[in-house]
């Protein structure tokens, strides 16, 4: 149930980027944060 619950998020958050709804400030964060690694990387 908790994969479940956690691939819904998931999947929720790429259709509401996906959409260029935005997305809640943690979200936010973590795009961020990723570009930066794979920038670095």
């Amino acid at each position: 149930m908790s994969v479940l619950g956690v691939a819904a998020c998931g999947i929720s958050v790429g259709m509401f980027k996906h959409a260029a709804l935005g997305v809640d400030p943690f979200q936010s964060l973590m795009s961020g944060l990723d570009a930066v690694i794979q920038h670095c990387m």
